[in-house]
């Protein structure tokens, strides 16, 4: 009996002793697997980022200008010459980098901050804070003219979720390194002008005409609150000048530089006839605007109201656009030349030029 009873334990011993081997195998073959990639010096520099396995490329969601910013997850999806797409890769000393796609001031950032390190997390947009969450690394396969891009915070790889391949829309998450195609990553560079809309100044000109948004009277009393927006002519004024500043979603607040008072729908009005104005920000869906564009277009524009989902529009229609001092209002969107306009560069090195978006 105790001579059965040995065989029996030496028998488990060798099962048990046989299993750990293999367990321990398998790690070395991943390990043996990750040491197959090698740290690559990808340039700074602008790129698009596809996806060896389907083709399809990083994207934020929301179509060309209407893209969204902040607090939103990555996807992958078929090329347009959105600015979202174009992806500027900054790339620091110690070969970790900073990935930004060009239409916001936001940075790609698995969510959760440093402590999520678990397999799934999501890659999303959000505000820099230089945290290892927010650094990535090139990674290059010996095996093909592609990259496997790594999180620094955890250790592991973009990868996209299976049920997702081939599909329009499939979020990007981190994962631990399998080396299948879902983790590969083949960079274009992008080599033509980049126009950033949420930085540097604008002049909004009407798109078949030379007017442009004006704030209403004189000096100083052109930053009042409520002050009337109109089309003239062009002059010096800082009334003339705007910039974009980012808000929620696709939306900008569009700021005068005369004094820093945004654009207002008054009264937050959701019907047609709405005035265009100046006002101190609030913060108000009235004071929220996405740039929409005109299909077929590079560079010509429609300016949505968010509480309204109406455009901004002059006054009296197209046959007012060739005038100084037609009001600005909202109207339901129609597109026609009263409510198109042209972003015209008014600083930098596209200074005088509209803004356009980019080409493949």
């Amino acid at each position: 009996m105790k001579k059965t009873v040995l065989i029996l334990v030496s028998f488990m011993l060798t099962v048990s002793m046989a299993a750990q081997h293999s367990i321990k195998k398998k790690g070395n073959s991943h390990s043996a697997k990750v040491k197959q990639l090698s740290s690559s010096r990808v340039s700074t520099g602008y790129y698009y980022i596809k996806c060896a396995a389907d083709g399809k490329y990083l994207d934020v969601p929301g179509w060309r200008t209407e893209a969204k910013k902040k607090d939103t997850h990555l996807q992958k999806y078929d090329l347009d010459n959105g600015w979202d797409r174009v992806i500027h890769v900054q790339r620091y000393r110690d070969g970790w980098c900073k990935l930004t796609p060009a239409h916001s001031p936001y940075v790609f950032d698995i969510e959760g901050g440093p402590g999520a390190t678990q397999n799934g997390a999501k890659l999303q947009l959000w505000s820099s804070h230089n945290k290892d969450n927010q650094r990535f690394q090139f990674r290059k396969s010996s095996y093909g003219n592609y990259y496997y891009i790594k999180a620094k915070h955890s250790g592991k790889y973009l990868d996209v979720v299976n049920s997702s391949l081939h599909k329009n829309g499939g979020a990007i998450q981190q994962w631990d390194y399998t080396g299948k195609p879902d983790q590969r990553w083949i960079l274009e560079p992008y080599k033509g002008e980049v126009h950033k809309i949420h930085e540097g100044t604008y002049y909004i000109r009407n798109a078949f005409s030379q007017k442009y948004w004006d704030v209403a009277g004189r000096g100083w009393e052109t930053n009042e609150n409520s002050r009337q927006v109109q089309i003239w002519e062009m002059d010096d004024g800082d009334d003339r000048r705007v910039k974009f500043i980012p808000a929620e979603g696709p939306y900008f607040y569009i700021q005068f530089q005369n004094g820093g008072r945004v654009a207002d729908i008054q009264g937050s009005e959701k019907g047609n006839r709405g005035n265009l104005v100046i006002y101190e920000k609030k913060g108000g869906d009235n004071q929220k605007f996405r740039i929409s564009t005109i299909k077929g277009d590079n560079d010509r524009f429609v300016i949505i109201a968010k509480h309204s989902n109406k455009a901004i529009d002059v006054s009296g229609g197209n046959s007012e656009i060739h005038k100084n001092g037609p009001d600005l209002h909202q109207w339901s969107i129609h597109k026609g030349k009263s409510q198109q306009w042209k972003l015209i560069h008014a600083d930098g090195r596209f200074k005088n030029k509209p803004f356009k978006l980019s080409s493949k």
